[in-house]
């Protein structure tokens, strides 16, 4: 009498696996890269938002000054959020730091440092930029 039940073979085994490695081992590494990227963008966001929140409350308010846009909004440390009429919340993961600089009367630079595993990315104005940001003045 014969067993009807059948199985696959070790090489075929061998193979499956073989080429689940090989998959594993291509995608891996864009996987890690997409990660990084999208803390970068987060980054980016939280940079951009703002400086958008900066301009818009100085908009609504035609007698105040950036440095007194920057004060009312809780200082020029932006990394944990920013309050006021525009609020922003607390920076990503992986944000070095955040802050808010006047430039001149009715302007902003608001500059962000990523380091999220070890992909540097600094920000100014919700673009990226090539070198450290400058570090904010002292009060």
């Amino acid at each position: 009498m014969k067993n009807g039940t059948q199985g696959f073979t070790l090489i075929e085994l061998l193979i499956v696996i073989a080429i689940i490695g090989i998959l594993a081992a291509v995608l891996i590494p864009n996987l890690l890269g997409a990660r990084k990227s999208a803390t970068a963008r987060a980054g980016q966001a939280h940079n951009s938002n703002v400086y958008k929140a900066a301009i818009a409350n100085l908009a609504d308010n035609n007698t105040a000054t950036a440095a007194t846009v920057i004060t009312a909004m809780g200082g020029a440390d932006c990394k944990d959020g920013v309050v006021g009429t525009y609020t922003v919340d607390t920076a990503p993961a992986g944000t070095t730091s955040c802050q808010i600089t006047a430039n001149g009367t009715d302007d902003f630079f608001v500059d962000t440092v990523m380091d999220a595993s070890g992909n540097n990315k600094n920000f100014r104005n919700g673009k990226e930029t090539a070198a450290a940001a400058p570090a904010a003045p002292a009060n």
